[in-house]
């Protein structure tokens, strides 16, 4: 979009008699015209982004890691404050599932300089007290629903104790979904 955009703008420019180095219109029906653009491309891209349609809701999460995928199933928990660098959630994830899907050498690896994917160390704090904890960051993760499936970009971080009534996964109300597809599912796409 910012493609098409800066390209509309230039053309706008030079089509009007403006000099590469202006960098300012000066009919104010154009400007008014990129204005609106600029609006219409901003309003596309927040109902492209979109956050969790529902707390109270189970997700099946997908995540591939260097060739190998974990599968989690989890929930929206609004306590789950943890953000990248960016303000992006996470995903906290039990360490007993983590171990279960992955390979022993893969697990050993993320928790080591020697991580095929980005590493980022969570500071929390809870009322039991403060600590740390290891995330990584996935090539790619699919938060799915019987509504839909969702792309997210975002950390899997390594927890203990999150397990309880068949969900190891703790969801933050802060990740950003992305390419969200509204039609119900006739059968299960992905492979537990």
């Amino acid at each position: 979009i910012a493609l098409l955009f800066g390209g509309a703008v230039l053309g706008a420019t030079f089509l009007f008699g403006g000099s590469l180095g202006s960098g300012y219109v000066n009919l104010p029906g154009i400007r008014y015209a990129v204005i609106g653009m600029a609006i219409a491309a901003f309003c596309l891209e927040l109902l492209m982004r979109r956050r969790y349609p529902s707390p109270g809701r189970s997700y099946r999460i997908y995540a591939d890691v260097a060739g190998e995928r974990l599968c989690l199933r989890g929930f929206v928990d609004t306590g789950n404050g943890l953000k990248d660098f960016a303000g992006n959630g996470a995903i906290v994830a039990d360490r007993r599932a983590v171990e279960g899907s992955l390979s022993d050498g893969l697990v050993a690896r993320i928790k080591s300089d020697d991580a095929p994917v980005p590493v980022h160390t969570f500071l929390y704090r809870a009322v039991g007290g403060n600590g740390e904890l290891v995330g990584f960051l996935p090539d790619s993760v699919t938060i799915a629903a019987d509504s839909g499936k969702y792309a997210a970009k975002c950390y899997i971080v390594i927890g203990d104790g999150i397990s309880k009534e068949g969900m190891n996964a703790l969801l933050s109300p802060d990740i950003v979904l992305h390419g969200a597809d509204r039609r119900k599912w006739k059968e299960n796409v992905f492979k537990e």
